[in-house]
């Protein structure tokens, strides 16, 4: 037997990249307990300590860092890559409000790593990026490279 549940959504809205919320209505099983929004305590109870995030807007590259910062409060032992394709690269070496959060991104730990097809794509040269930045050829094929190396991997 299945009951209505609530789920609510946490991330960054398209329009002027302020947090937002949604929530939706999902089936679940009757005696199912999830924990609240108050009783999570946004600490990543898993095994994994490698994890490869590709994303391609601005929105996303802020939801992922937002995500490694929490991570990195509760343990230092992760890995964690944002691997940036599409129209971000365009963001990610001209847009100076995204200066610091690329600076957080190494304080915390995080490595960022820009396809260089998305770069030849949106025609962007090397020079414009920040020197701690490293590229790869084709972001996809690196990504299924993380897999295989063990990486948590996710794309959004």
């Amino acid at each position: 037997m299945s009951s209505l549940g609530l789920i609510i959504a946490y991330g960054f809205g398209s329009s002027n990249s302020q947090p937002s919320f949604g929530v939706a209505l999902s089936h679940i099983k009757k005696g199912y307990r999830s924990k609240t929004m108050s009783q999570h305590s946004n600490v990543y109870e898993g095994n994994s300590t490698k994890f490869a995030i590709m994303v391609s807007n601005v929105e996303h590259f802020k939801a992922a860092l937002v995500t490694a910062d929490q991570m990195y409060k509760c343990s230092q032992n992760f890995t964690i890559q944002i691997i940036v394709i599409g129209e971000l690269v365009k963001a990610i070496a001209g847009d100076q409000a995204l200066f610091e959060e690329i600076n957080n991104a190494y304080e915390i730990g995080v490595q960022l790593i820009v396809c260089e097809i998305a770069m030849a794509t949106n025609k962007i040269p090397k020079k414009l990026l920040d020197s701690r930045i490293a590229t790869i050829r084709n972001g996809w094929i690196y990504m299924f490279e993380l897999k295989d190396k063990g990486f948590n991997t996710l794309s959004t």
